[in-house]
């Protein structure tokens, strides 16, 4: 396991702490991370794991969506609004190709945010096998 994988165990644990000099640490021992594959320590901040991952679906794309919307109703909406936009690339070029942009930015961004989601599954699947190897 990487120090940035280690990390990103860390950047959601209660037990971190930030270190001016050498960056995210453990409060416990007061030091980068040195565990294998889990931590013995590790206790899941729901609250942080939650706004990182919002933080990151945020961040997929460029286009501004509504906080509710899945990765499908997105990429389904830029389909939409891609294809209408073609449909009227004939008649209203600017207003057609502005269309255009906008249903590729969705489709974009609804696919970030579905591989965002499938890698954060993944991770939280990891977290519950090794939370459960700890519990035994």
């Amino acid at each position: 396991m990487t120090l940035e994988e280690q990390l990103k165990f860390c950047s959601i644990c209660e037990n971190r702490k930030m270190n001016r000099e050498i960056g995210l640490v453990c409060k416990l021992t007061d030091q980068k991370p040195a565990f294998i594959d889990n931590c013995p320590d590790f206790i899941k901040d729901e609250k942080e794991s939650q706004r990182k991952l919002q933080l990151e679906l945020n961040a997929a794309g460029d286009v501004e969506t509504s906080i509710s919307s899945s990765p499908s109703r997105i990429i389904n909406s830029g389909i939409v609004i891609l294809v209408i936009g073609t449909l009227v690339s004939f008649s209203g070029f600017v207003i057609a190709y502005g269309a255009v942009a906008v249903g590729i930015l969705l489709i974009i961004k609804g696919t970030r945010q579905k591989e965002i989601l499938e890698k954060n599954k993944k991770f939280e699947d990891h977290l519950k096998n090794n939370s459960n190897k700890t519990a035994h």
